[in-house]
């Protein structure tokens, strides 16, 4: 019987120093366990977050594609601008090409025609109202041959003027017409009683403009109108 006594109060006293140890091991980690806890909150968390995971994801491509979009947009705005001032720069240069071969052309028949102006001035004084005396004279001296030979200058001298014309010389009218300094040069003066503004009394050498402008002045004489006036 003592002996059944002593067994049992063996056992309970190991039960006891069991649980003693067990109480005092919790105490001493209580870190541990809250370690554990946060272990638990966060997987707890990150279980939530994959759960709302694919609507953030979603949200953030459409994110990424409106930027995209944008982006592309500006390009796009930025390349057709340029191809704009691309555009506008190949007309500029097409224009000031144009120009450019047209005034080489211009300058070349301008020189030109300034050398060819000392032969219609040879024409006119051959052929003009004041050489028809020498006409008549020749034509009585030479019969058929003269009268041919003065229809034959004044046909060539149609043609060159024709040929000259069409591409863009012209004449200035001068005699009895009013003065005019940028037309005109007036090498004469004479002074009338009769006029009240200045007018071209005589014209020397006949004058040309060369489409529009001006190539040679009309050499002319004067009339103006008297001081007493």
């Amino acid at each position: 019987m003592t002996s059944r006594i002593s067994d049992k109060s063996m056992q309970a006293s190991e039960e006891l120093g069991k649980k003693v140890t067990d109480n005092k091991n919790l105490n001493k980690n209580p870190q541990k366990d809250t370690n554990t806890a946060q272990k638990d909150g966060a997987a707890s968390e990150a279980s939530k977050a994959q759960e709302i995971n694919p609507d953030s994801q979603e949200s953030a491509e459409l994110t990424n594609l409106q930027q995209e979009v944008e982006k592309l947009k500006q390009e796009s705005s930025d390349n057709y601008n340029k191809f704009v001032r691309a555009m506008a720069d190949m007309d500029n240069i097409k224009r000031r090409t144009e120009k450019e071969k047209s005034d080489i052309r211009q300058y070349a028949l301008e020189s030109f025609l300034k050398e060819m102006l000392p032969i219609l001035d040879s024409f006119n004084q051959a052929t003009d109202d004041s050489s028809e005396k020498d006409q008549k004279e020749a034509e009585a001296s030479k019969g058929e041959k003269g009268k041919s030979f003065f229809e034959g200058m004044l046909m060539v001298k149609r043609q060159l003027n024709e040929t000259l014309e069409k591409h863009g010389l012209a004449g200035i009218d001068a005699k009895g017409a009013p003065f005019d300094p940028n037309l005109h040069q007036a090498i004469s003066k004479v002074e009338s009683n009769e006029i009240d503004q200045e007018i071209v009394k005589d014209e020397y050498s006949k004058g040309y403009t060369l489409n529009g402008r001006l190539l040679r002045p009309a050499m002319v004489s004067v009339m103006v109108p008297s001081e007493s006036n």
